[in-house]
């Protein structure tokens, strides 16, 4: 792990032209992205695999901390050995300045398996979702949430379809959504689908922000769900409450639990 003191200055003594060839783990526990891109700067291991960036970036200047925040990204994507050799990122901001352009500067990251944005204030929408199933075809996990200060979600049941599409070890989605419009029947079995489920299907975990994802019709929530991700199951996460959405919430997980496992083809 490393954590800073006071600014980037106090990194330079670690800058080498050969600087930590063979690091294979990365936790950075800092202030601002700023600070951070002086530390990954300063790597040079061809072999990095999982990053851990926690920033305390409360008291920062917004455009300061978006345009380090982008920077970092950018320079994380111009190694090219890094977009075959990463499989973690998870991010702890803080403070909401993340955008959906700064997700994109992580696309590049093919072989990604796990990423968590936490408390980052990104508002996902479909079209994200569906950059961020495409480029990563290898992601199991995905956790989105924004705990400390809820947002609204601009992102629908629709946003899932990817992920059934393009990423058949998926296991594990924590996101809003807005399920107030079901879509329509989703054909499970065409040819393009089974190119991308070759072996046997992994097991779906969906952990849903209850309160700050709308409901209507849960009945047909759980059936799209089902259809989607057969033997799908359902989290509701934070704390039992007895608003509306939180009680449907609960019947969709319910309905999925009880419901028969679809045989995978």
């Amino acid at each position: 792990m490393v954590r800073d003191s006071n600014s980037a200055a106090d990194f330079l003594s670690f800058t080498n032209e050969n600087g930590f060839p063979s690091l294979v783990n990365l936790e950075v526990n800092c202030r601002s992205p700023i600070v951070a891109l002086h530390i990954f700067r300063a790597i040079h291991s061809t072999q990095l695999r999982d990053i851990t960036l926690h920033f305390h970036v409360v008291a920062s200047p917004v455009k300061a901390t978006m345009a380090g925040l982008g920077g970092l990204f950018t320079f994380m994507a111009s190694r090219p050995a890094w977009e075959q050799s990463i499989r973690s990122i998870s991010l702890s901001m803080g403070a909401h300045f993340m955008t959906a352009n700064d997700v994109r500067r992580l696309l590049p990251f093919n072989h990604l398996h796990h990423l968590t944005l936490d408390n980052t204030g990104l508002v996902l929408d479909d079209h994200l979702l569906d950059d961020m199933a495409k480029s990563w075809p290898m992601l199991k996990e995905l956790f989105i949430t924004n705990a400390c200060s809820p947002l609204p979600s601009n992102a629908t049941l629709n946003g899932l379809v990817p992920f059934s599409r393009h990423c058949p070890k998926i296991a594990t989605l924590q996101l809003q959504l807005d399920a107030r419009e079901v879509p329509a029947f989703v054909n499970t079995t065409d040819a393009s689908w089974d190119e991308c489920r070759e072996g046997e299907r992994t097991a779906v975990l969906l952990c849903v922000e209850a309160t700050e994802s709308a409901i209507l019709d849960p009945t047909s929530v759980a059936s799209f769900l089902l259809n989607l991700f057969p033997g799908i199951a359902l989290s509701i996460m934070g704390d039992y409450g007895e608003s509306q959405q939180d009680l449907l919430w609960r019947k969709v997980a319910d309905i999925t639990k009880g419901a028969p496992e679809v045989p995978t083809h």
